[in-house]
């Protein structure tokens, strides 16, 4: 099965991960990476979508 350049490069990027995943103790919960990557990317959010997040939170959390 060939496989298309961009899921050969999450293919080879997960097992990359997990090589070094063997190789590291500190493991990390899904929370915190979940947390890490909101503090990456909301900054360079526009005004709109952020509204738009605490919007979905909201109802989510009713």
């Amino acid at each position: 099965m060939k496989r298309k350049p961009f899921e050969s490069e999450i293919y080879f990027k997960l097992q990359e991960a997990e090589r070094e995943a063997e190789t590291i103790a500190k493991r990390y919960s899904s929370e915190d990476v979940l947390k890490a990557m909101r503090e990456a990317i909301v900054p360079q959010m526009g005004e709109e979508t952020k509204r738009s997040l605490r919007k979905g939170r909201e109802e989510a959390v009713g």
